[in-house]
């Protein structure tokens, strides 16, 4: 995940490489060495800090996390918004696209065409509302992330 421009271009940068390298059909892969020389503004997803690439990349990067009052509420009002969005919306409207997709000979076009949009909302309700909970998330821990579906 980059965090700024810097990012996408070392992130595009390891990209590249690894699938340029790519002899026999392995799957694509960059070395240790890069991975360090490319990590500036990047983002890896682990799972948590005490796993080999967590400590490979918040080593001497990594502050002290120090939870402040604002960011705080902040980041639990950002990811309550999140929460309102998956469960309420797309979770709420997940039933009746299921129901109208599963089947859709013997509806009306209207059905179809509604059942059409409200799975556009559906699916922007999940991941916007993940993203939000992420962004949340991140904030009380003291990193800021790009704010995803302006």
């Amino acid at each position: 995940y980059a965090t700024s421009e810097v990012g996408y271009k070392n992130l595009t940068s390891l990209s590249s490489k690894s699938y340029l390298r790519n002899e026999s059909n392995l799957d694509p892969h960059c070395t240790i060495e890069e991975i360090i020389e490319k990590s500036d503004d990047l983002i890896l997803l682990t799972g948590n800090f005490n796993n080999f690439f967590g400590k490979l990349f918040y080593a001497n990067k990594l502050k002290q996390i120090v939870i402040e009052r604002k960011n705080l509420k902040i980041g639990i009002t950002i990811m309550a918004i999140g929460f309102l969005k998956k469960m309420f919306f797309a979770d709420n409207i997940a039933p009746f696209v299921n129901e109208i997709f599963a089947n859709p000979i013997g509806h009306e076009s209207f059905t179809i065409i509604l059942a059409t949009i409200a799975f556009g909302l559906q699916i922007y309700g999940d991941f916007s509302g993940y993203s939000d909970i992420a962004i949340g998330a991140a904030l009380i821990l003291g990193f800021k992330l790009p704010i995803n579906f302006k």
